[in-house]
């Protein structure tokens, strides 16, 4: 094994042994899971054009009560656009 791949391996357990990167991972599911259940609901033969729109609209609220403010504001420009 090369000295650099060594390092890698190292650097990327010392990574994956930090409690703070498991919460950053943990947040990330909670806000990726309502983007995947709407995709799933809208991929359906059944869904209508309501649905779509339920689905901003719930996007729309769920990151205008999101505490980042910076992400909040990105977020909320891309749905309006």
């Amino acid at each position: 094994m090369k000295t650099n791949d060594k390092f890698l391996l190292i650097n990327i357990c010392k990574i994956i042994d930090n409690e703070s990167w498991w919460r950053e991972i943990k947040q990330l599911e909670r806000l990726l899971y309502p983007f995947c259940e709407a995709l799933n609901k809208l991929q359906t033969d059944n869904t209508r054009l309501y649905d779509v729109l339920h689905s901003f609209a719930y996007f729309y609220k769920m990151w205008k009560e999101y505490p980042d403010r910076n992400l909040k504001e990105k977020m909320i420009y891309s749905l309006e656009k």
